[in-house]
Order: structure tokens, then sequence, then C-alpha cells
């Protein structure tokens, strides 16, 4: 479980990605959403199965599912109107008005990270705890 420090703290530092478009979907085995048009670069790296929600209809998408994976492309070139992380751990991210994004802690694995061109990092520890690295944080490295 994620301090309520914690997630205020990693909620300040993705500020700035609200605003930035998606310039590249990466699918491996992880997903990747990066934010190159502005610096610092932002991407995120989804881990752990999300929850989609598109129109309100949430659904339970699995990783392991390239059909499943594939509809979150949609994304791609889309503006991000918010970003923030629940104090469970979730990062839960919003595109225009109705599409949404969430990744659950996951109880055993690392879920998701966040990292920066500026040396930023946050890391979704199993449990939902948060690794937080500050820009320029020599430990980041």
């Amino acid at each position: 479980m994620t301090s309520i420090d914690d997630a205020r703290d990693a909620g300040a530092l993705l500020l700035p990605l609200i605003g930035r478009v998606v310039t590249r979907f990466c699918l491996d085995f992880a997903v990747n959403l990066e934010f190159l048009n502005a610096e610092p670069a932002y991407y995120v790296c989804i881990e752990s199965d999300p929850l989609f929600s598109q129109e309100g209809n949430e659904v339970a998408l699995s990783l392991d599912d390239p059909g499943h994976v594939a509809q979150l492309s949609i994304v791609a070139r889309k503006k991000l109107r918010d970003i923030r992380v629940s104090e469970h751990g979730a990062l839960i991210l919003l595109f225009g008005e109705r599409l949404k994004l969430s990744v659950p802690a996951n109880a055993k694995y690392e879920a998701w990270n966040v990292s920066a061109s500026d040396g930023m990092k946050i890391v979704c520890m199993p449990g939902g705890r948060l690794a937080i690295w500050s820009p320029n944080d020599p430990s980041a490295t």
C-alpha cells in the first residue's frame, strides 16, 4: 500500500505530463507509452494487466493477449488530460473525455513505472509501495 504522502509526491512529479501527447505506442512484453514531443521526454511502462475504459465501459485486459492489448493503441496521438497515483498504488491516466487507463498494483510484481529523460523515476513495487527518484537524483542510475 502506498502512503498518501508518496502518492502526493508522485502526483506532483507527474504533473508536467498533463497536456502532453502520446507520440509512440510500443508493445512487447509490456505496454510502453512515450511522450517525446517536449523536454524532458517521459516514458510510461505498463507491466501488469491494466483496466481500460472507453465510453464508460471498463474491461480488464491481459498483457498476455495481443488482441486485448491492441485495444490500447487508441491512445496513440491522444492528449493526456490527467495522470495520478492512487493511495493503493494504481496509476490512472485519462485521455480526452472518455478514455481511461488504470494499472492497479500487483501483489508479486512491479506493475508500472514512469521515467523521464531528466532522471525522474517512479516505480510501483510489489504490493503497491512506490519507489521515487527525483529529477537528476544520482541514486537513480
